[in-house]
C-alpha cells in the first residue's frame, strides 16, 4: 500500500534472530541492541525489502521498544514518524494496526480507499533484499 505496488509476501527474504552467531546476540557493549526489523524501500521499478535482525543504536527510539510492544517507523523526505503500540498479547493483533491506519485516514478523499483495490490488478512488483546498512546494519 505504501508504494502502490502489488507485492507477493513470499518474495520478501526473512532471516530470524535464532540464526545469529551467539557472540553477536548481546551487542550492548558496542552501544547497540538487536531488533528484528521488517524494512522496505522503493527502488524503481522494484522494491527492496527484507526482515532480519539489525543493530539499532541504543539511543534511538526503536531500540527502546520492548516486551509486547511493536513500532512502525515511517521516513519520508518531508517527515519521520514512529508509531508504537501493543503487538502481542490477548488484546493486540495485526488487524488492530490496520484498523488504526484506516481510522487515521478517515479524513482522506473517498478515492483513497480505491488504491488498495487497484493493486490487485497490477503485476507483482520485483522485491530484492535491502541488505546492510538500510535502515540499520545487519546483525550476523
Amino acid at each position: 500500500l505504501a508504494f502502490r505496488r502489488h507485492i507477493d509476501p513470499s518474495s520478501i527474504e526473512r532471516v530470524g534472530i535464532r540464526e545469529l552467531n551467539m557472540q553477536r546476540r548481546d551487542p550492548r557493549w558496542l552501544g547497540y541492541v538487536i531488533k528484528l526489523i521488517a524494512a522496505a524501500q522503493l527502488n524503481d521499478p522494484g522494491i527492496r525489502a527484507d526482515v532480519r535482525p539489525r543493530l539499532v543504536p541504543g539511543n534511538e527510539p526503536m531500540a527502546r521498544v520492548k516486551g509486547p510492544m511493536n513500532a512502525i517507523a515511517i521516513d519520508t523526505p518531508l517527515a519521520s514518524h514512529l508509531f508504537e503500540g501493543p503487538g502481542a498479547g490477548p488484546d493486540a493483533a495485526a488487524s488492530g494496526v490496520l484498523a488504526d491506519v484506516i481510522r487515521a485516514a478517515k479524513g482522506a478523499p473517498a478515492a483513497a480507499g480505491d488504491v488498495l483495490a487497484t493493486l490487485a490488478d497490477q503485476p507483482i512488483a520485483a522485491v530484492t533484499p535491502l541488505g546492510s546498512p538500510i535502515p540499520y546494519p545487519v546483525a550476523s
